[in-house]
């Protein structure tokens, strides 16, 4: 129900690019975390 809503309103793309931010976030996590040990 909740993401039906999201779609109606054009929310679809956001949420692809917060999703694409954090996978990015997540994979610069690893990267410092690998270089600090």
């Amino acid at each position: 129900m909740y993401f039906q809503i999201l779609e109606s309103k054009g929310f679809r793309k956001y949420d692809q690019i917060s999703h694409n931010l954090g996978l990015f976030e997540w994979s610069i996590g690893n990267m410092l975390r690998v270089s600090s040990d």
